[in-house]
Formats: C-alpha cells, structure tokens, sequence
C-alpha cells in the first residue's frame, strides 16, 4: 500500500470513497459562504487539503470531475482534469467551472430567460481524486525509421474507428 500524508484545514475531514470499490476519493469544498457560479465562470476552490505523496515513489493525484456535476448541474473542471505532482505541498483546489450556456434553450429551440447558474455550498462535493503511479522513463533516441511498426501506423484521430 502507497503511503500519503495529509495536513487538512481546521473542520475538514479526511477524504473519502463514496463506496469501498471506487476508484477515486470525493473532494469538498471548504468555504464558508455560498459561491455563486455564472455561465461561463470559473473559480479556484480551496479543499483546505495538503498532501505529501514522498514517501511513495512515483505516486501522482489527478482530479477529475464528478460524472452527475457535469451531467446535471454543468459543472465541470475548469482544466478537465489536473495533476498534482508528487512534490507539490500546496493546498489542492479545485477550478470549478460552469459550462452552463447564458442562454437556456427549451423545446422547440425557444430561448427562456432562465439562468443556469450553479451554487456551490461549503461541503459541496467538488470533484474526485485518484491516485496513480507514473513510473520514471529513459528516452532512447533513435530514427523515425527505427521504430517498430504497428497495424496503426501513423494513423491520426478516428483513424482506428468507422
């Protein structure tokens, strides 16, 4: 088992899985007040969260959104996902992001005057964080020609799809 150590601001807990088998630990927000989110805005979120990842050589945390933020809400990361590095000692935020649109449309593409701006409250769950290892690599330097062929190829975006 990797080893992480974590600092965390005064009333936040330590970060949790929403069930034993997920894959990543939810991430709150640790403000005081409500922050009001507008189309198209982004803001930093502070989680009151400090990690030091050392002791585990390799060991990454990336952030990633919340799969029922972005389809019900429209709130996404503001990066789409975001690494922090295993020597970062910071505060981990969150760029929250709403990529709601100013203008809502409703059936028959008629355009309504509801705003879709997103609250976020203190505790909100933000975001997901997931822990990985990247193992260390050496460059070998060789010829365009030297590399060993593959059914793909060179083959660019959708090139292996209908």
């Amino acid at each position: 088992m990797n080893k992480v150590s974590i600092a965390l601001a005064e009333g936040v807990d330590v970060p949790e899985k929403g069930t034993p088998k997920s894959g990543a630990y939810d991430l709150k927000a640790n403000i005081t007040a409500p922050i009001k989110l507008a189309p198209g805005a982004t803001a930093l979120i502070p989680t009151g969260i400090f990690l030091d990842m050392g002791k585990s050589k390799g060991l990454q945390a990336i952030l990633i959104p919340r799969s029922g933020h972005g389809h019900k809400l429209g709130l996404v990361l503001g990066n789409g996902t975001a690494l922090v590095d295993n020597d970062f000692r910071g505060e981990v935020f969150v760029s929250a992001h709403n990529r709601n649109s100013p203008v809502k449309m409703t059936g028959m593409g008629v355009q309504s005057n509801n705003v879709a701006t997103i609250t976020i409250d203190p505790g909100m769950r933000l975001a997901q964080m997931m822990f990985l290892l990247v193992p260390e690599v050496a460059f070998d330097v060789v010829s365009k020609e030297e590399l060993t062929e593959t059914e793909r190829g060179d083959g660019k975006l959708g090139s292996t799809g209908k």
